[in-house]
């Protein structure tokens, strides 16, 4: 989880953080998989990849 938030966000998240997603699995609200595509979609990660610029230009070959 920690790694998973560190990566979208590029910052470590604070223990509650972690603690408040984790139990949306814990208490069965989602699965893993779900917050894991939560993730991906994020604003944040979208910025982080430069989606818009991969839509634009694809990615190189190399």
């Amino acid at each position: 989880m920690e790694l998973l938030l560190h990566n979208i966000c590029g910052v470590t998240p604070s223990d509650a953080y972690i603690d408040s997603y984790a139990d949306l699995i814990n208490y069965g609200s989602t699965t893993e998989g779900a917050l894991g595509v939560l993730a991906m979609e994020h604003p944040m990660n979208l910025a982080n990849i430069d989606l818009v610029g991969l839509a634009a230009h694809g990615i190189d070959y190399v």
